[in-house]
């Protein structure tokens, strides 16, 4: 089968042939001759079209100062998050001298020493406008750790270490002159100046302790209470009654108050794992992360070969550990409560068709030695799916992963060349080097976009991703010369050899209201349904899954199952304010009555008038007689082994009959009412 490709938005109705055409010159409008005016006709026409999701803006930052491109020296997002309200934040990488990213400017940091990089630390609103930014600075290299969104403050966890003549500077409302601090968690405020509201460093004020721990991970659990997951060294003074006696992980639990609750050792982790990013089930206390091996304690959360994904109880002690043990593994995770977790993975096989697994399931690559994979697995480490794109070249990772409203999964990374999963494929444009990527499936693993953003300098990457509670998506990473997704106008570098950006994919932000999505089905044979939207007006576009991996766009599709059993069916309708699901079953019946499917049972007559007999089930059985469509119309026990069930009250038409016997067995058929 010829493989699809990709190239914009699948689930936007039909298009008009002009946007078609101006969407294949899109690159030429970028750096041809004339670009402006054939630009303005675009944006003019496009201005005319209402997609249900699209690229809203790109935004981006960076010094003119030159650093290496890997991710660890690179400007480039290392995490972000957004609030309640639809503000995202924003921690990424920045150089030290004439800094540059929308309204913020500094022709130099306080500490421009060598070629050290700073953290730089902004909020956006749902419009794309910058509401605040900060530099945090120490006189050494400045990590960050994490940055997490809990009841109206942000979180972050980094390291500004300092040497003994200068000072530490959080934005240009703190000074901190106590040098030999380095490791903390700070509180900010989410309002417009993002002020800080505390910094908790890790250990004490001597000499020494600015080596001590690494920028932990931060996490917040069912309580509200902020984790700092630090690596830190033997003898550190953490608190004056707790000093450690062995380098490992430690968990600081801190208040909202910034008052430290607890300190617990996890040793799972010691001398062996770093957690580079935790969530907690809020309900129960358990928690997941994923895990990178610990090189030392100056570690940098990208050099994610060989890792794993990992679940602890409560007490931190380890509940189960999986684990990659290739070139390449687990980069994020994301997970919402229930018992769904989505694991992001990629990276270089040693050759073509080596695999690794995670929950049991494969992660491979058949045409090529690189591969970004998603995985689905429960809270006990059971897999349910996997969803391998496999690149014919060298780049295609896949670096993060969140979880949209309405059971869908988007994800972020880069790729050159080509890369295919199943019958779907996309290719990167010619002369653009490495691409971001960027992938929505669906909660069976079923591709619903796959694209990627265009940059005309030869490291584009996507490094992270995060969304809001109505499905914007909020792609960040690292370029050289520009960058735009679909028809944006691209951001262009300040300078240096990358700078950081920030992409938004999803809806218009002056919404109110968001739609609705219902349907009904008839079943016009046995295996064959029609399908009719019945939900909000105006729509821009509608998605089906019908549950076996087929789908359609248009509002009244037709569907035919190959094989009997109950599929889900969900029908996901879009407009510029967002978008909604609804799903029900459908229940596709065996061929055959009237002897049911299991055993000895029968039904008789078939077709029947008003009454119904079932002979050859155990006693105590029971059963349950539904619509075509899997809605539940009568149910009720069958004590002996020739029961009668009265078919009265139904209207003439056909049904499905399912009997349960006390050992759990299920035989189903279809029923014909005259």
């Amino acid at each position: 089968m010829t493989p699809r490709k990709y190239t914009i938005e699948a689930l936007v109705t039909p298009q008009h042939p002009l946007l078609t055409a101006l969407t294949a010159l899109h690159p030429l409008l970028r750096r041809g001759p004339g670009r402006g005016l054939l630009l303005i006709l675009a944006v003019i026409f496009l201005s005319t079209l209402t997609h249900a999701q699209s690229y809203k803006w790109v935004k981006g930052g960076g010094s003119t100062t030159t650093y290496s491109t890997s991710l660890s020296r690179s400007e480039t997002v290392k995490y972000m998050c957004v609030d309640d309200n639809g503000n995202l934040y924003v921690a990424a990488n920045m150089g030290t001298t004439n800094i540059l990213a929308d309204t913020f400017s500094r022709l130099a940091a306080h500490n421009y020493v060598g070629g050290n990089l700073h953290i730089f630390v902004s909020s956006y609103r749902c419009d794309g406008t910058m509401r605040w930014a900060k530099l945090v600075e120490g006189y050494g290299e400045s990590e960050v750790g994490g940055i997490a969104y809990s009841n109206g403050n942000i979180y972050l966890t980094g390291k500004a270490p300092s040497d003994f003549l200068t000072s530490k500077y959080f934005g240009d409302d703190t000074t901190i002159t106590n040098r030999n601090y380095a490791s903390y968690l700070a509180k900010l405020d989410t309002g417009n100046n993002g002020d800080l509201k505390w910094i908790r460093f890790i250990g004490a004020d001597v000499y020494g302790n600015q080596f001590m721990s690494n920028a932990g991970t931060v996490a917040i659990d069912g309580a509200g209470n902020i984790h700092n997951f630090a690596r830190i060294e033997r003898s550190c003074t953490v608190t004056p009654t707790y000093v450690t006696t062995q380098p490992g992980t430690y968990d600081l639990k801190y208040d909202v108050a910034g008052n430290l609750l607890s300190v617990g050792h996890v040793a799972a982790l010691d001398s062996v794992w770093l957690a580079s990013k935790i969530i907690y089930n809020k309900l129960s206390g358990k928690w997941f992360s994923v895990l990178e091996p610990n090189m030392n304690y100056w570690y940098s959360v990208y050099a994610d070969y060989n890792s794993a994904v990992a679940a602890f109880k409560p007490d931190n002690t380890l509940a189960w550990i999986d684990t990659t043990g290739v070139n390449g593994g687990v980069t994020s995770i994301d997970y919402k409560g229930g018992e769904d977790i989505y694991v992001s993975a990629g990276g270089q096989m040693l050759t073509p068709g080596a695999s690794f697994s995670i929950g049991g399931l494969i992660g491979t690559n058949t045409i090529g030695n690189s591969y970004g994979s998603l995985f689905k697995i429960d809270t006990n480490d059971n897999g349910k799916w996997v969803y391998n794109l496999m690149s014919a070249t060298s780049i295609g990772v896949l670096n993060g992963v969140t979880i949209l409203p309405g059971d869908l999964i988007a994800s972020t990374g880069v790729f050159t060349g080509l890369s295919v999963h199943a019958t779907d494929s996309i290719t990167s444009t010619s002369g653009e080097g490495q691409n971001p990527l960027f992938l929505i499936v669906d909660s069976g693993g079923h591709t619903v976009k796959l694209d990627q953003m265009h940059g005309a300098g030869f490291y584009d990457w996507g490094t992270s991703i995060c969304s809001d509670k109505i499905g914007n998506v909020y792609v960040g990473g690292l370029m050289q010369s520009n960058i735009w997704g679909g028809s944006l106008t691209p951001y262009v570098s300040n300078g240096g050899n990358t700078d950081y950006f920030v992409m938004k994919y999803g809806y218009n932000c002056s919404c109110t209201s968001v739609p609705t999505a219902s349907y009904t089905s008839t079943a016009t044979s046995a295996s064959t349904f029609a399908f009719t939207f019945t939900g909000s007006a105006g729509y821009d576009s509608v998605r089906w899954q019908f549950g076996d991996g087929g789908t359609a766009t248009t509002a009244s599709p037709t569907h035919t199952y190959a094989a009997p059993g109950t599929y889900t069916a969900c029908v996901r309708v879009f407009t510029p304010c967002g978008s909604n699901t609804y799903c029900s079953s459908i229940v596709v019946p065996t061929v055959g009555v009237p002897q049911l499917a299991a055993g000895s049972v029968s039904v008789c007559p078939n077709p029947a008038t008003n009454e119904l007999i079932i002979t050859g089930h155990e006693h105590n059985a029971t059963y349950r007689l539904m619509s075509i469509t899997g809605a539940t119309l009568q149910e009720g026990g069958l004590p002996s082994q020739r029961a009668s069930i009265h078919l009265a009250n139904q209207t003439p038409g056909m049904y499905v009959l399912e009997v349960i016997q006390d050992n759990g067995e299920r035989s189903i058929a279809r029923i014909v009412k005259e």
